[in-house]
């Protein structure tokens, strides 16, 4: 069964060596009950390397963001 949706959007077209690139990570649950302790792990390509992060927790210089939803209606 699918429980959720997840996507993510580039902001810029493309990313090239020394540019910033910015993603948006969008979410839904599917069902029609409340999801507990949602943890979503995003890992980036080799090539970038995760510099900052709104939500969630990330590896300094990593390329892993790990955000966790404790109730997601």
């Amino acid at each position: 069964n699918e429980y959720m949706t997840l996507s993510i959007e580039a902001l810029e077209s493309e990313a090239t060596i020394g540019k910033t690139a910015n993603y948006r990570i969008f979410y839904k649950n599917l069902t029609d009950k409340m999801l507990n302790n949602v943890a979503i792990r995003v890992v980036l390509p080799e090539e970038l390397t995760v510099k900052s992060s709104e939500r969630g927790q990330f590896t300094a210089g990593g390329r892993t963001i790990v955000y966790t939803i404790p109730m997601l209606r």
